[in-house]
């Protein structure tokens, strides 16, 4: 206890001495106050490497979450054509569907299976037997899916019978 009495008391008697002798204005002259080049130098590197990680950060985190969010869509046309088809099949052999109906109520299920979406399309075979799903992400990148079970992918599947994929044109933001 009467350490901690004893460095108070110094403190305040720096405290009066700083006052008489001019302030702190005073001690920033001395040099004891002094900052030297290479403490400013150390100064904004640190800044600088910080602010290099978090922009590094930023920059690969956000198209990655773009890219992994048009595969998430992909994934839930998957599963709404699923349900299309199992609900279309009504004893026989189901079909799968377009876009549109997948949105609207055009479904086997009269309800809306999928979020309506400008960077989701959907296109089926003649025959409703096969799907070929496509999904832009905000990067640009345009993956594909089709009714194989397949991990979606960059390049359009091919099917039998033959589907056109959906192209996506990055001017106007919509698929063809």
């Amino acid at each position: 206890m009467k350490f901690l009495l004893s460095r108070t008391t110094e403190a305040k008697a720096r405290v009066l001495a700083l006052r008489k002798t001019g302030g702190m204005l005073a001690v920033l002259r001395s040099e004891r106050g002094a900052l030297d080049l290479a403490s400013i130098m150390v100064g904004v590197l640190v800044i600088g490497i910080v602010g290099g990680v978090i922009a590094a950060t930023v920059f690969a985190v956000i198209p990655w979450s773009q890219d992994r969010a048009a595969q998430g869509a992909l994934d839930a046309v998957k599963t709404a054509e699923s349900v299309q088809y199992g609900q279309s099949a009504g004893g026989g052999t189901g079909v799968f569907a377009v876009s549109a109906d997948l949105v609207g109520t055009g479904n086997a299920t009269g309800k809306s299976l999928l979020q309506a979406s400008n960077k989701i399309s959907v296109k089926i075979s003649s025959d409703g037997q096969r799907f070929i799903a496509a999904s832009a992400s905000d990067t640009g990148t345009v993956y594909f899916i089709s009714d194989d079970g397949q991990a979606p992918s960059t390049t359009a599947p091919t099917t039998t019978p033959a589907i056109v994929a959906p192209v996506w044109n990055n001017t106007t933001k919509t698929f063809s």
